[in-house]
């Protein structure tokens, strides 16, 4: 295993999302390897992940609005 910092791994992390996609992007599959041997990585990434997970959570519980007739929206676009 090639040898990163914890502050490398950090900044590769800090974008992971629990239950996403993104565990499949080849740089944040390389970090378990470097999160198993070092303790307050681990700590700091268990951390990270539950704060992540909460924001989802929170966000979820956001009503969206119907929109009204005058507005739609498209991929990419907005108009009235």
């Amino acid at each position: 295993m090639n040898h990163m910092s914890s502050q490398k791994v950090r900044e590769i992390l800090i974008f992971y999302r629990p239950g996403t996609a993104d565990r499949e992007d080849p740089e944040v599959a390389k970090a378990p390897g470097f999160i198993n041997h070092d303790t307050a990585l681990s700590r700091w990434f268990v951390k990270h992940s539950a704060l992540c997970e909460a924001f989802g959570n929170k966000f979820g519980q956001i009503p969206v609005p119907p929109l009204q007739s005058k507005f739609y929206v498209t991929p990419g676009r907005f108009r009235v």
